[in-house]
């Protein structure tokens, strides 16, 4: 192969793989910055958290209608029957898909419930740690390969998260609103080393096949928990208008569903690490929606940068010393040591 011509493909290669990350993150920073910023104003005009999480949870099975509608499109065949390596049958919706969409529908009630009396980029910027809580749980369940550079994040996040709430107001609401966001990222954590391990790795139509049937089962399954909301009187009737109330409830609904799409089906187009980076990044997507008159706190802007941080850390590959030629460099050395120990053992 021409050398000149092999320079170019890797050239290519890496301005293709850079543009999916950019594009990544471009689409899941705006995505979760402006659903992020939707959902709080309709907590705010009385939309329970709980029913909103409920009915974006319903709604995912418009991400199924999308991506079946693209596949009939290109003349693909459509088999909803598998999903991985097993079938779709009763037992596998109730074992394996039922847990899931609980886990999921508990940690996006306490994500909304947290964006009640809290600013949205410090909401936004505690959930990014969510990444960092899902290394740790793979490390310790799924014994994935232990990263210095992830302990790194892991350690980066926590710092930033005493920095925020020393910074904060020792308050008692702002304290359990800190407390409702952590721990939404750990059980959002929680859920996707469960989906690893109950579901595995799944094609784009299996995907598009599993919103479809966590909607279903929210339906079917979950449609008690908003109303036991409802009739303990917790729910609120909306204050402002109709309209307006309803407005910020759909468009909440439409931006989740996007998102959800982008997790599950996008990702086998796009970078899932851009993805993680973009989460944490609608930071300053929401502070430019939300218009805040009033600066964070060095305090609080510290603990976010560290937070910063550890997200960029958690999201390098694990093979990034090949990339930087750091590895290729310590082969070398221990190359280089070997032949000066056999020739010092041949004298």
């Amino acid at each position: 192969m021409d050398p000149v011509s092999g320079d170019t493909q890797q050239c290519a290669i890496l301005w293709g793989g850079c543009g999916r990350f950019l594009l990544s993150v471009i689409i899941s920073a705006t995505l979760w910055g402006s659903g992020t910023h939707t959902a709080s104003n309709a907590v705010k005009c009385g939309w329970d958290p709980v029913f909103l999480a409920w009915i974006c949870s319903v709604t995912s099975i418009l991400a199924t209608i999308f991506c079946r509608i693209i596949m009939c499109g290109r003349g693909e065949q459509i088999n909803s029957c598998k999903l991985g390596p097993h079938s779709v049958t009763a037992a596998l919706v109730i074992k394996r898909i039922l847990p899931i969409c609980s886990l999921s529908l508990l940690a996006n009630s306490l994500y909304f419930l947290a964006l009640d009396n809290q600013r949205t980029s410090e909401v936004v910027a505690l959930f990014s740690c969510n990444k960092a809580f899902s290394y740790l749980l793979s490390w310790t369940i799924l014994r994935d390969q232990f990263l210095g550079t992830r302990v790194v994040a892991v350690i980066c996040c926590m710092a930033g998260v005493v920095m925020m709430s020393h910074a904060e107001s020792h308050e008692e609401d702002t304290q359990n609103n800190e407390i409702l966001t952590l721990s939404a990222a750990a059980v959002t954590a929680s859920n996707e080393v469960l989906f690893r391990l109950l579901i595995g790795r799944l094609s784009c139509q299996e995907s598009a096949t599993f919103l479809g049937l966590c909607s279903v089962c929210s339906s079917l399954f979950l449609w008690w928990v908003p109303l036991l909301v409802y009739l303990q009187k917790t729910a609120e009737v909306p204050e402002v208008s109709t309209a307006l109330s309803m407005e910020y409830l759909c468009v909440t609904v439409i931006i989740f569903s996007l998102f959800q799409f982008l997790e599950k089906i996008g990702s086998h187009f796009l970078n899932t690490a851009g993805e993680s980076l973009g989460v944490y990044l609608g930071v300053a997507v929401t502070a430019a929606m939300d218009q805040q008159s009033e600066f964070p706190s060095a305090g609080k802007l510290m603990g976010m940068s560290a937070i910063g941080i550890g997200t960029v850390l958690v999201i390098i590959p694990e093979n990034w010393q090949e990339y930087l030629g750091i590895e290729q460099v310590h082969q070398d050395d221990i190359l280089e040591d070997t032949k000066s120990k056999t020739s010092l053992s041949t004298v």
